[in-house]
């Protein structure tokens, strides 16, 4: 268990180590003394965390846990066009429902009226089919 805390020590110290200005340098970053730091996040966490006071944001800190709200973008709902439906008109000069003598025949409509059945007696519960 020692050498578990002795590693976690020395990463925090890594971790939380200042940066040199050579590095500063290296990693195109500006230094940063300790007051301008803690003005940041302190500025940062009202801005990202806008319905708690500064004591709040400063207990929070002092935990050490910090998680910061997300706030969705309202997305507009598309509108759906609705797909524009025939006149009476229309209908009528297409010639839509009109159905031709070679397609009016009896023979064509018996798997039809055999479907029907099935359909009712299978609502029935099943009745005896010389019912229908």
């Amino acid at each position: 268990a020692p050498r578990v805390r002795s590693s976690h020590r020395a990463m925090d110290n890594i971790v939380y180590s200042t940066i040199s200005v050579k590095e500063t340098d290296h990693l195109d970053i500006q230094p940063q003394g300790s007051k301008q730091a803690e003005a940041f996040v302190n500025a940062f966490l009202k801005h990202r965390l806008p319905r708690l006071g500064a004591e709040q944001i400063q207990e929070r800190l002092n935990r050490k846990a910090v998680i910061l709200e997300h706030f969705l973008k309202k997305r507009k709902k598309e509108k759906r066009r609705k797909t524009k439906c025939l006149s009476a008109k229309e209908r009528r000069e297409l010639r839509i429902f009109e159905l031709k003598p070679e397609q009016q025949r009896y023979e064509l409509f018996l798997p039809l009226h055999d479907l029907w059945k099935q359909y009712i007696r299978d609502l029935c519960n099943g009745l005896k089919p010389d019912i229908f």
